[in-house]
Order: C-alpha cells, then structure tokens, then sequence
C-alpha cells in the first residue's frame, strides 16, 4: 500500500469566512438591506409564465428528461450589502481575535 501526501493551502479570507459560520465574531460587518423585487421583474415572471404556458400546451415541445420539469422561479428580493469595514480592516480584526 502507498501513502499519497496531498497539501491544501487555505487563505486568511476563506478561514474566517468559515469560522464566521460558528463565531460571529469573525463575521464582516455590514448593513444588509433587502428591497422587494421591482414591478419590471413581475411583468417579466408573468410574461415568463405566459411563454411556458404557451410551450406545455405545444405537443412537439420536448423538455431535458422525464424526471424534471421547467420551473419559473418567482422574483426574489434584491438584497444588498454596505460593508462597514474594508478588506483589510476586517482581516485584521479576524488575525488579532485568533491571535
């Protein structure tokens, strides 16, 4: 039997992404905001929903496979995020907490 050696190297930004999921300390600070979606992207969803309508009633339409449909996925909110640190103002914050 051999041993097969792998390395994995990991940034500073992905590990206390990853240890923000536990620790809340870790997490960048932001103001998220969230806005409803627009009545553009509901005239879209209906006139998408209008199109697929159109299609399933077509009898030569052929779809990806017999176990899934096609879905029209209602608009969701726009969600945004202030972020009330830099980059690097949150990473070395994150370096003196683990420190």
């Amino acid at each position: 039997m051999k041993k097969v050696y792998a390395t994995m190297v990991f940034s500073s930004e992905m590990i206390y992404t990853e240890k923000a999921w536990t620790d809340g300390r870790y997490a960048r600070k932001a103001i998220r905001t969230e806005a409803p979606p627009t009545s553009e992207a509901w005239e879209r969803y209906r006139a998408a929903k209008a199109g697929l309508a159109a299609l399933e009633a077509y009898e030569g339409t052929e779809w990806g496979g017999p176990d899934y449909g096609t879905e029209v996925p209602e608009p969701e909110p726009t969600v945004t995020f202030e972020y009330l640190e830099t980059h690097d103002e949150w990473l070395a914050r994150c370096d003196t907490l683990s420190a």
